[in-house]
């Protein structure tokens, strides 16, 4: 951690009062106390599942939760690009600069997942099965947020409004098929077919958005709302650069494909 924005660096546990780090002040003059990381899920799940009897079988569930905190783990992952896969040495807590407006929704936070798997086995004879299967899955997009620069850390840094300002991705959904055959070659051996369609409908919503709001080096506008942005100025007092690509997709779901397998067992 650093409390004179990178001049010097130490170790500590961020939050604990004594410890080294615990508050300072940064180069605008905010006097800024490091909280300590924060994650937190809480969640419901109601199911309901039909095992496998009378050739078929079921489970369906959907989930309420919410995940949120000040910390998003080991790995730190804000849509700009590659993720900080540094375990126990991100940037979380390097800068005091940087502290402000972390508190919200996580990565991965997503209040609203319904899931349905199911599958049925048709005996044509004694050697020769068929079997059908598929699933549903459907979630809610994930939190987007207001990112700016940092004239030490560069883009993607800053968060300019609290975390999950933005709205949310967009819903999505995706059906996944399979069928598959297995006939018995003799006792000891048998042959299986199988077919496995993913994306049956080929949905191409949206996963993950550029959450640069501007690629400017910009301080945190502390517990601002999205009325307060034409307000936001770069370090040089200047009229910020908006990203003509903020909330542009960065990445879809996969389009529709299809595998097929052949086993033999034995």
């Amino acid at each position: 951690m650093s409390t004179n924005d990178g001049a010097t660096y130490f170790l500590s546990n961020p939050g604990e009062v004594g410890k080294l780090g615990y508050q300072g002040t940064t180069g605008t003059g905010t006097t800024i106390v490091e909280p300590k990381p924060r994650r937190i899920y809480d969640g419901i799940t109601l199911s309901a599942n039909k095992t496998f009897a009378d050739n078929w079988l079921m489970t369906a569930s959907y989930t309420y939760s919410s995940f949120r905190g000040n910390y998003p783990g080991l790995f730190s992952i804000r849509g700009t690009g590659a993720p900080q896969l540094d375990p126990n040495i991100l940037s979380e807590y390097d800068l005091l600069s940087l502290l402000p407006n972390k508190d919200g929704p996580l990565p991965g936070d997503v209040p609203n997942s319904v899931k349905l798997d199911a599958g049925y086995v048709y005996e044509l004879s004694p050697r020769m099965t068929f079997n059908f299967g598929g699933n549903v899955r459907a979630d809610q997009g994930q939190p987007i947020n207001y990112l700016g620069a940092h004239p030490l850390y560069g883009a993607g840094e800053a968060y300019i409004l609290p975390r999950g300002s933005a709205g949310r991705t967009p819903w999505t959904w995706q059906l996944n098929l399979r069928g598959g055959t297995s006939y018995k070659l003799s006792k000891d051996y048998a042959l299986g077919l199988t077919l496995d369609l993913f994306n049956v409908t080929n949905n191409r919503e949206v996963l993950t958005v550029d959450q640069n709001y501007t690629f400017d080096s910009v301080s945190p506008i502390v517990n601002g709302r999205p009325a307060d942005l034409p307000s936001l100025r770069n370090s040089n007092g200047q009229n910020v650069a908006l990203n003509s690509n903020f909330k542009n997709a960065t990445n879809y779901q996969a389009p529709f494909s299809a595998r097929i397998g052949a086993k033999l067992s034995f």
